[in-house]
């Protein structure tokens, strides 16, 4: 039987499509994995592997024909699996997991456009887990709630089992402020830099506020004291 995909949306470089799950009961959308890889603008030999890791039960996962031919439809947890993943290997294009959502909501705003508010809110809600929010933006868009404290948490113990240290600064122009410093010399040094260097110029506002607040208040509670900088 062929599959039609609900919904289609350009991500990176690729049309990546979305299906209704192949599960019984509520479920967010499931989408193609093999149009995730190329719109990672993975190459092939990273393409096989994270085929093969799925493939072999790392993630909930259907083969499904499509007009276009088959293609690896996968769950909405496991797509978000795979993006930490590439995050944590460096190799996760800026603003691709952010164009996901996106595409992940406009695709359940489909699923849903015929039930009635009840029915939408249970499935949006109290019955879907991975689908946490509901409420809507300025724009009327049903946007996922994201749990960044969990992000920050993950991103924080790998930053320290690199051996970052963190310390408190304090000036009259920024207040109290966050510094690093790792004990590692040369070994992590790029690894750690491009981490540091995503949490400040390139993750959403909104992470970046959760890591500062968790930052200080680690160091808050370790009895570290501010230092003094005119800057």
């Amino acid at each position: 039987m062929v599959t039609i995909p609900i919904h289609t949306a350009a991500i990176g470089l690729k049309n990546v499509r979305f299906f209704a799950a192949p599960l019984a009961g509520p479920h967010m959308p499931w989408v193609s994995f093999d149009d995730l890889l190329h719109a990672a603008s993975l190459d092939r030999k990273r393409r096989r592997f994270f085929l093969t890791a799925f493939h072999e039960g790392l993630g909930d996962h259907r083969k499904v024909r499509t007009i276009d031919g088959p293609t690896t439809s996968v769950s909405h947890p496991a797509a978000q699996a795979f993006f930490e993943a590439l995050r944590d290997l460096g190799l996760l294009p800026i603003g691709l997991d952010d164009a996901y959502t996106h595409g992940a909501a406009d695709a359940m705003k489909i699923l849903t456009r015929d039930m009635s508010d009840d029915a939408a809110h249970d499935l949006h809600v109290r019955r879907v887990p991975q689908f946490a929010g509901h409420a809507a933006s300025e724009d009327g868009r049903r946007e996922m709630s994201i749990d960044y404290q969990a992000m920050v948490d993950r991103r924080l113990s790998h930053l320290e089992q690199l051996g970052v240290q963190f310390f408190l600064l304090w000036s009259p122009t920024r207040g109290l402020h966050w510094g690093f410093e790792w004990t590692t010399g040369r070994l992590h040094s790029r690894e750690i830099r491009r981490i540091i260097n995503a949490v400040r110029y390139e993750a959403t506002d909104e992470f970046r506020e959760c890591f500062g607040r968790e930052v200080i208040r680690r160091a808050i509670a370790c009895g570290e004291v501010p230092i003094e900088v005119r800057a």
